[in-house]
């Protein structure tokens, strides 16, 4: 995860806000993430990336506490993110992908919502991001 979160530092990845869940191994994540891009403020930990958490009630938070944040990172579990995903790309929850430990994936999203509302822009295994 370092390696990965040290490659989108030299590719000048930034975010304006990290959200993670409340599992331990979530949050060294989303920790080394947030190190390695220099990011200063706290993580927020929700209980709606735990495994079984509701998107729809992310999506509600996202709306309601992020709405003014352009770059939103969720630092979460399998197979809770790829069903997000297929969510907001979509419409549906059973657009099959996979998503690798590690792995990163940014949808472009007007106004997010719990439906068809945003543009795959990529998805990347971890071989992937740590390609020259």
């Amino acid at each position: 995860m370092k390696r990965v979160a040290l490659r989108l530092r030299k590719r000048g990845v930034s975010v304006d806000c990290i959200l993670t869940s409340p599992l331990r191994r979530a949050q060294q994540s989303a920790r080394i993430v947030a190190r390695a891009l220099r990011f200063k403020s706290d993580l927020v930990i929700t209980p709606h990336l735990e495994p079984g958490g509701s998107l729809e009630a992310l999506i509600q938070q996202l709306n309601s506490e992020f709405v003014k944040k352009r770059r939103i990172l969720l630092v979460g579990h399998e197979p809770s993110l790829s069903s997000l995903i297929s969510v907001l790309i979509s419409g549906r929850t059973e657009a099959s992908m996979v998503m690798k430990k590690g792995g990163l994936c940014r949808i472009s999203v007007d106004t997010i919502r719990f439906g068809k509302c945003g543009t795959l822009e990529w998805l990347l295994p971890p071989s992937q991001v740590l390609a020259k």
